[in-house]
């Protein structure tokens, strides 16, 4: 996970905010000049990420940490995601509940 300011991005709620690494999602004009998004990816694909921040209302016994790898389904975000300015993190947020399994534990628990 690229090293940035934990204070640069912080889920509340019972959000998870994870970054998914080589996914390419493109935003694109029309002519008519309307955005659209094109992507790799079809719905209902389980994706891989690493979890960046999570949530204060996120139960305890979800024991999610930053850094964790998570598998979630795509598409259950509703396209909620954020980036910072230069586009170099993108980061989708899902509640906890959608996140189908933990493969592999970060460092650093979350509070």
């Amino acid at each position: 996970m690229k090293e940035i300011k934990m204070k640069e991005f912080v889920a509340l709620g019972s959000w998870v905010a994870v970054e998914t690494k080589n996914v390419r999602r493109e935003e694109k004009i029309d002519e008519n000049g309307l955005w659209y998004k094109e992507s790799q990816l079809d719905e209902g694909l389980v994706l891989k990420s690493t979890v960046y921040s999570v949530g204060p209302d996120v139960p305890s016994a979800y024991d999610l940490r930053i850094g964790d790898t998570v598998h979630w389904k795509l598409g259950c975000n509703n396209g909620a995601h954020w980036k910072n300015e230069d586009r170099s993190i993108i980061l989708d947020l899902i509640e906890v509940n959608d996140i189908l399994v933990v493969e592999e534990r970060g460092d650093e628990v979350a509070a």
